[in-house]
This record gives C-alpha cells, structure tokens and sequence, in this order.
C-alpha cells in the first residue's frame, strides 16, 4: 500500500529501487547542462543518486540498491549501475562449449557532464556503505549486479533471499525468409575472482535472510544495515 519512490532517504540510508535495468537515451542526449530525474531510465537514476550523494546527502552513511522486484533489461544499463556502485565495470563472459572467455571492461562518464575523468565518483569512493536488497524475482540483470558487486567487493551487503538467477546473453537469429527470433546465446555470464570462474545461474545467496514480511519493511531494512556496517 505504500508507494515506493526511485529515490529515498529514510535516517542514514539512501533508497535506490528500480524493477528492470533500462537505457532510453542515447549518449549525445547527456551534457554539462543535463539534470538527470530518479524518474528517468536507469542511468537517470545512478546520477541523479550519485548527484544527491555529493550534495544534500552527503551526511548519509549507507545506500541501499533494492532489486527485490527486478527481472533484468539492457546490459549497457547494468554496467553503468556497476561503475556507479563500485567504481569498476568488468563484465565476464565464458562459452561452456569451448571454455573460451571474453571480458567487458568499461568506463562511464558518471556525472553526465561529457567527459570521463576523476570527477566521476561511484558510490563507494565517496565513502558510502553499500547494501543490495535481492529477492527471487532478481532474475537476468537483477542477477547479475549482485553476484559482479560482490566478487568485486566483499563488503557489499546482500539482504534479502536468494536471487534468482539467470546467465545467458541473448541472441539473435534470422531465417531465410526474414523472420528474427531471439535466443539464448552461448555467452554465459560468470563472476572471475582470483583467476576462479563461476557462473551466476544458480543466483547468489543473500547475506542476510529477509522474510517476505520484510523484504519491503524499509526502516527494518534500514536497522539490519545499520548493523552490519556498525553506523548507528
């Protein structure tokens, strides 16, 4: 019954929720005299978060990224999200056929001002404490995130219940008579951590378990944060 907003601060924790990984605009549509909205597409939202971080909320301690109801969408929006957490966009990918593997790493101009330089700052190089609120419904890209953030950066707190996995790129194909059908492709996405691969279609388990109950209690969320990262 409550209406959850893009963008929330409640105490010391920032509120990031968005339920698919969206990218709308091109790149030419950003610039110095851009002012992203939390109501945008998801590189929106990952400014605009990062622009209040540096500003009005810059006395917040935590950011909580809540995926609880997201079910994937575009990959280029992911990586941004990624960079934006963590400060790094290493994408992995692996053919179970032939084991060959393949690396996306990216480079994102954060605060959409046109150039990529160290003004871009993410989440964690501003000092926040970054937590991610996953479910079972956090499928594709939803699955993604966490399991990238987290062998990325094992500080990152997972709440929630175990996501819902989900590896596969999509492809495409065309028959002869022009008829275009998407499909899994041979691309897997896999998490690379101390020269270990793993893929991510099982999900990632959370670190600490949330019942449904509480999966959307936000000033309970908010406790069991401020807890892990010892802020209140």
């Amino acid at each position: 019954g409550e209406t959850v907003r893009p963008y929330e601060r409640r105490g010391d924790t920032v509120f990031s929720t968005f339920d698919s990984f969206s990218f709308k605009k091109s790149f030419d549509s950003y610039g110095p005299e851009y002012e992203p909205t939390p109501y945008g597409d998801t590189v929106d939202l990952f400014a605009y978060a990062l622009r209040r971080l540096q500003n009005e909320d810059s006395d917040a301690e935590n950011v909580v990224i809540d995926l609880a109801c997201n079910d994937g969408g575009a990959i280029i929006a992911c990586g941004f999200a990624m960079e934006a957490i963590c400060g790094t966009s290493n994408i992995y990918l692996n053919n179970p056929i032939t084991w060959a593997e393949h690396s996306c790493v990216q480079k994102w101009d954060l605060n959409l001002d046109g150039v990529v330089d160290e003004n871009d700052k993410s989440m964690k190089q501003l000092g926040f404490n970054v937590a991610v609120n996953i479910s079972d419904n956090s499928f594709s890209c939803g699955n993604l995130l966490p399991n990238m953030l987290k062998s990325i950066d094992d500080s990152i707190f997972l709440t929630g219940t175990k996501s819902g996995g989900g590896a596969c790129a999509v492809g495409f194909i065309s028959t002869a008579i022009n008829s275009v059908h998407q499909i899994s492709s041979e691309a897997q996405f896999v998490t690379k951590k101390n020269g270990q691969i793993q893929d991510i279609d099982a999900g990632i388990e959370a670190d600490y378990k949330l019942n449904l109950n509480r999966m959307f209690a936000r000033d309970y969320i908010v406790e069991v944060v401020d807890k892990a990262f010892g802020t209140n």
